[in-house]
């Protein structure tokens, strides 16, 4: 990226003197509309080769260079405007070409710098597996997990369960006490969470309003006391509302389920969240 950047730079440096030098050269020594209308038309070239690339900015030059040429011969033979063909004239024949391929070139490397940051930036994004609120793993990196346990689970024939936990309401919360509030209140119920876990389970706010468990060696008994431990320690989470001044008490929803030995990742998951509705 850095070799690209740097050819970037000496592409702009080389446009950027090509078009002071035939500014310079048009304000100082040739002020006559034919000349205005020829440096015109290079600017024009640059720009179609920069968008459109080298060879498509080679192709109208070629257009340009014929239509000069064309112009200049008329000039001579019908119009006897033009005796000779002096240089202010001619240059323009290497003008054109070099300008579409400066343009064009530079064009190029532009975009695939731009490219280059684009796919470094979605690297990026791919590579962060952190819930920047809470600190917990986030979706993408959950389903992670879950899939490597479900393997392992199956492997070893071991047991595993899924907690959901989702928060009652939470859009509307939101609109109402906003969402400094609502992020004071998801951060104290990840700490609930966390106080309550083993090491070897596996947390993840897998939505702005859920939090989702893997339960490691867990069966669905053992799930159900977790699950009536951790209401325990959500009824400790109460905010002050920024607007109201009240106090905040949170609803929780939370279901969960075990793995069969047919189920995948996604059936789990699904049958997880299917509970919610029948926790009231």
């Amino acid at each position: 990226m850095f070799k690209n950047r740097f050819k970037g730079d000496y592409l702009f440096v080389a446009l950027i003197t090509f078009i002071s030098v035939n500014t310079t050269l048009l304000l100082i020594y040739e002020r006559n509309t034919t000349q205005y209308i020829l440096y015109g038309v290079s600017i024009i070239l640059i720009v179609l080769g920069y968008l459109m690339g080298q060879i498509e900015g080679m192709v109208a030059s070629i257009f340009g260079v014929f239509a000069l040429g064309t112009y200049m011969l008329y000039a001579i033979i019908v119009l006897k405007t033009m005796r000779t063909l002096d240089f202010s004239m001619i240059r323009w024949f290497l003008i054109f070409p070099l300008g579409a391929v400066i343009g064009g070139k530079y064009g190029e490397v532009t975009k695939e710098i731009f490219q280059k940051i684009k796919k470094y930036d979605r690297d990026m994004n791919e590579m962060v597996s952190i819930d920047e609120l809470t600190g917990f793993n986030n979706e993408k990196r959950f389903f992670v997990d879950l899939e490597q346990e479900v393997n392992r689970a199956k492997r070893y024939k071991t047991n595993l369960t899924v907690l959901v936990m989702q928060i009652a309401y939470f859009d509307r919360l939101e609109a109402i006490y906003g969402k400094t509030v609502c992020n004071m209140a998801v951060k104290a119920i990840a700490e609930r969470i966390e106080q309550l876990l083993r090491v070897s389970d596996k947390k993840a706010r897998i939505r702005s309003d859920e939090f989702a468990i893997i339960l490691t060696n867990t069966d669905i008994e053992g799930a159900e006391r977790v699950r009536e431990k951790l209401k325990e320690l959500l009824e400790e989470v109460v905010l002050q509302g920024d607007r109201t001044g009240k106090k905040l008490n949170f609803s929780y929803k939370i279901g969960i389920t075990e793995m069969g030995m047919e189920d995948d990742i996604f059936s789990l998951m699904k049958r997880a969240e299917g509970e919610l509705q029948y926790d009231v």
